[in-house]
């Protein structure tokens, strides 16, 4: 709670202080309150559109909050200015996951593997989704640990092949051009 007073007498000091509105996003995010953090996480992203953690997370708050076809959208915007984002490439195998769409979040999660072998706990995701689909050939591949394994079945991106950092589409998205001042 006196956390929560200092970060606010901080942005009343400071309201466009990106760092601040992030944190305390993620201080609200932890808290379970998820539409005040998406508020912060906007804030933010109007302040530095280019942020591409600041997208992830805002996808995060729209997802903990049940609005996965928006969170999406945000991990995809985050992916544009960051293809190799680990973390966000495993959010979308989760949002495809929540709306039961268990072999698109399967190809999600291997994506994400690709990128970082040592994710070991995503192999959990892909067990929880391969159950979920019934799909006894895929939990059986899970258990091994190899990327290699699932080819046959999805196309994997190629961490040597990603496409360039873009931010071609990134000034003419809804969310950075709806600042009201």
């Amino acid at each position: 709670m006196w956390l929560n007073k200092l970060f606010m007498d901080a942005l009343v000091k400071n309201p466009w202080d990106v760092n601040l509105l992030v944190s305390l996003g993620v201080l609200k995010f932890v808290d379970w309150k998820y539409k005040e953090a998406e508020v912060y996480f906007m804030q933010a992203i109007w302040e530095c559109p280019t942020d591409y953690s600041t997208w992830n997370k805002y996808g995060a708050a729209k997802a903990n909050y049940w609005n996965t076809v928006e969170a999406i959208e945000l991990y995809w915007t985050a992916l544009e200015i960051r293809p190799n984002l680990v973390r966000t490439w495993a959010n979308l195998g989760m949002a495809y996951s929540n709306m039961g769409q268990y072999s698109e979040a399967i190809g999600f999660y291997l994506n994400a593997l690709s990128l970082n072998p040592n994710a070991d706990h995503i192999w959990d995701y892909i067990k929880s989704a391969s159950f979920h689909m019934w799909s006894k050939e895929f939990m059986e591949m899970a258990k091994h640990w190899d990327i290699n394994l699932f080819w046959l079945h999805f196309n994997v991106i190629d961490p040597k092949n990603l496409p360039q950092p873009s931010y071609e589409k990134l000034f003419s998205h809804p969310l950075v051009n709806s600042r009201t001042i």
